[in-house]
């Protein structure tokens, strides 16, 4: 019999599992290109925040045109694309950041965008192969610096756990306007 304490038990160890892989998805969570999508729109919306404070950066122009292609290849992927381009453009977006040096003010949120693209990698479907991006993240400086915030009562979604750790990180620095 399966009941509420053996759920709760496989959910725990579940929950870990993936919390050990650096997951943004609880157990439980259904892969769809929905999800993916989801957690891509709030990285989108992370980079967007980024550049609101990020004004004259030497690298500003190149992540206003690793976002476009981030925004295009989502689209792209979610009407039937391969996840290749998602692959390529999420590479871009993490050779960029990997330019922003961790003193800047907004390092911390670059942090948690380059922890939102492992978390990405780790839902995308498990016989896709995307060697450049993970080679791309363990090089990048920001990489491990912040360990994502699980999913709670409060926030029940990765999308807002992840927006609350934004917000939260964006009141820490003294960028409220980047909050979303």
């Amino acid at each position: 019999m399966f009941d509420r304490r053996s759920f709760n038990k496989l959910l725990g160890f579940g929950t870990l599992a993936l919390a050990l892989g650096g997951s943004l998805i609880t157990a439980g969570c259904v892969l769809t290109p929905a999800n993916v999508k989801s957690l891509i729109n709030v990285l989108i919306t992370s980079i967007e925040n980024i550049l609101k404070v990020a004004t004259n950066a030497p690298w500003e122009a190149q992540l206003s045109a690793a976002l476009v292609a981030l925004q295009t290849a989502e689209m792209n992927w979610t009407s039937g694309g391969a996840v290749a381009i998602i692959d390529d453009a999420l590479n871009t977006v993490t050779d960029v950041l990997a330019m922003i040096p961790l003193t800047a003010l907004y390092s911390p949120l670059v942090d948690i965008v380059v922890a939102g693209i492992e978390a990405v990698l780790a839902v995308l479907p498990v016989g896709v192969a995307l060697p450049k991006l993970r080679a791309a993240i363990s090089n990048n400086p920001h990489h491990g610096r912040v360990v994502l915030n699980k999913t709670s009562l409060r926030h029940e979604t990765p999308q807002g756990a992840y927006k609350a750790q934004w917000n939260n990180i964006c009141k820490q620095i003294g960028l409220p306007q980047s909050e979303m």
